[in-house]
């Protein structure tokens, strides 16, 4: 098997023309030279540190250059394996995935069994071999999406939607917070559903076959390619998957929900609430390498006359993204990743979690009456932010002699994903429907200490709001977020109380066994945690976070065989987790093994950079957009 053969697309479309149709528009056909995206990064990072580093990349995203070890090379334009991106070859052929991401997967040497005609158990033998056992799981995607940069210091987390999807209640995780049932579903399940073969296909069943689009939040990609109607399936697809709520408003100390009648006057400054709830996505929202993301949140206020009062839009708005910046704390916005030393700030939403963002606004003296006042929020996606655009442009320009297929210069599509409004000075009074207020509770959860009091207004109206509904599990929901706000008080008794009263009404749900394991760690009770989180952990278990907390707290109480367990059914999930590691090494130098320092070394090699508090307060000190987005619930100033 070398690179040539799998860049072969052709022999497997004479069979699957359907299929390969798919997949020739599709991101993984994309993922390498041919993307002028990729090649503007994967162009730096060869200039900055040498071709053989390019490896790092190669094996997700030019698997036929690495395994012919082309990529420590230069490449040639007319070198086939250099378009070839993720071909059938790879995922159809690879005979073994590990845990461990940047490309863990291992494709076998052996040729594949094609059908022949005059060979009736050929057909059999082939679909055999194209469906090897990494491609029935989840392994083969963790692969390649779970992805870290292997600094000679320490290692930096990269992009990270499988290792998000694993904790999440779509795995079967539920020790993340008391939530409303979802179905459990797969990165098959979202994306590649069962779609019809538009051509013929002998994989085909009913005239159907699994989409090999991969459709995600491509929309630039496709609008390059020129297919639009591929770029409006995908917006269609976005529309609608986090939901949007304009929840309170608060003048001079005041809070009201919205709408509300009471007006404000000229000179009023009032602070407004925006929840933003990742309801439908898998994996944390935007997904993908969120340095270089482009989804917003922009707010306006339209006055009674229809005038623009004040707005949050453009370079202002907020933005999920993450904040990737290099040793000096300077923000890298070109996807540098032989600069980058830390990740500052993540402001991305996780599957089923909420987040508050808060604007200010001064109300204007004018002539004209002001209320009622509109307030109108939406949520604006683009495939990638100005400045990588504005990079890949500016290399495709460069390369014009080329003839690249791709062009990124146009300006890129915009989707809006949820557009919402309402009003002040113009609508009755009344609460919110309590599941928002208790999306507004747990999005403000995530405030800074001196901020999370807050949070207790919006359960507790929620919890009294869902007993009278008669809702159990929506009663139990706010009382996991009233327990938690005294776990992270310090106050476990407290905690402990709230979360029993939530056992009453969902026996043995995880997460509320969870928050009281927390509650008692957060003052060293560490055999009461241990007891709490065994509990929630119970059998089986795709949470590594809640096994390296139990990890934890069993060394603590002095049970290092229980806790080294514990770790390694952790790291079977997540093999590069820093908390497991440790819980390991320590384990293991308890109990006097002598792979301590084996384990010691693996967890001094894949902790986070010794430098990364002093890079975030570098970032803070020079950048005010940093110093805004690593607080988690921040206002931003309306204009």
């Amino acid at each position: 098997m070398t690179g040539h053969d799998l860049a072969r697309v052709d022999d497997c479309a004479r069979c699957h023309a359907a299929t390969a149709e798919q997949w020739r528009a599709s991101s993984h056909a994309f993922a390498t030279f041919n993307n002028p995206v990729y090649r503007t990064n994967v162009d730096h990072l060869r200039a900055s540190v040498g071709a053989k580093q390019s490896r790092h990349c190669g094996g997700c995203h030019d698997p036929a250059l690495q395994l012919d070890g082309a990529m420590d090379t230069a490449i040639r334009a007319e070198d086939p394996r250099r378009d070839a991106g993720v071909s059938c070859r790879i995922c159809h052929g690879a005979v073994d995935a590990t845990a461990d991401g940047n490309g863990s997967y291992t494709i076998g040497s052996e040729p594949l069994v094609l059908p022949v005609a005059s060979k009736p158990n050929s057909t059999a033998a082939h679909k055999r071999a194209v469906r090897p056992a990494p491609i029935k799981t989840q392994s083969l995607c963790l692969g390649c999406h779970r992805g870290f940069l292997p600094k000679p210091e320490r290692q930096l987390t990269g992009v990270g939607d499988v290792d998000q999807w694993q904790v999440s209640a779509y795995a079967g995780a539920l020790s993340s917070r008391v939530d409303w049932p979802v179905e459990k579903r797969s990165c098959v399940d979202c994306h590649m559903p069962t779609i019809a073969a538009e051509l013929a296909d002998s994989a085909a069943t009913d005239g159907k076959v699994k989409s090999h689009e991969f459709l995600a939040g491509h929309t630039w990609l496709a609008q390059m390619r020129g297919d639009a109607d591929r770029q409006a399936r995908i917006a269609r697809a976005l529309k609608g998957v986090v939901d949007l709520h304009i929840v309170r408003v608060e003048v001079d100390g005041q809070s009201r929900w919205l709408p509300t009648r009471v007006g404000l006057t000229p000179g009023d400054e009032a602070t407004i609430d925006v929840v933003v709830h990742n309801r439908r996505v898998g994996h944390r929202f935007p997904g993908g390498v969120l340095d270089i993301q482009d989804t917003r949140l922009e707010v306006e206020l339209v006055d009674a006359q229809g005038k623009r009062l004040a707005g949050s839009v453009g370079r202002v708005a907020h933005r999920f993204e993450a904040g990737l910046a290099d040793k000096d704390g300077v923000i890298l916005h070109e996807h540098e990743t032989a600069d980058a030393a830390a990740i500052v700030y993540n402001t991305a939403i996780p599957a089923r979690d909420s987040r508050v963002i808060r604007y200010r606004f001064i109300v204007p003296d004018q002539r004209e009456p002001v209320a009622p006042i509109t307030i109108r929020a939406r949520i604006v996606h683009r495939s990638r932010s100005p400045a990588m655009q504005r990079a890949a442009c500016r290399d495709a320009r460069k390369r014009r002699a080329a003839k690249a297929a791709l062009d990124p210069c146009p300006p890129q599509p915009e989707t809006t994903i949820a557009d919402v409004r309402t009003t002040i000075g113009g609508a009755d009074d009344g609460a919110p429907d309590p599941r928002v207020l208790l999306e507004h509770g747990v999005g403000l959860l995530h405030g800074l200490q001196e901020t999370l009091e807050q949070a207790r207004p919006s359960l507790t109206a929620a919890r009294q709001a869902m007993r009278k509904r008669g809702d159990a599990r929506g009663e139990a929901m706010a009382l996991w977020g009233l327990a938690k706000l005294a776990a992270d008080h310090g106050r476990p008794y407290e905690a402990k109380q709230l979360a029993e009263a939530g056992l009453a009404l969902l026996p043995g749900h995880p997460a509320l066994l969870r928050v009281v394991g927390r509650a008692m760690a957060r003052v060293w009770r560490w055999p009461e945690a241990s007891s709490w989180l065994r509990r929630a952990v119970g059998t089986g278990t795709s949470d590594h976070r809640l096994l390296g907390e139990l990890a934890t707290a069993l060394g603590s109480a002095g049970r290092p065989g229980g806790a080294l367990n514990a770790a390694i059914a952790g790291l079977r999930v997540n093999p590069r987790s820093e908390a497991l590691l440790r819980a390991q090494a320590t384990s293991l130098a308890a109990l006097g093994a002598p792979e301590a320092q084996t384990a010691l070394s693996a967890y001094l090699r894949h902790r986070a950079p010794d430098a990364a508090s002093s890079i975030r307060l570098a970032c803070q000190k020079r950048d005010a957009r940093c110093r805004l987005e690593r607080s988690p619930v921040h206002v931003h100033v309306l204009r």
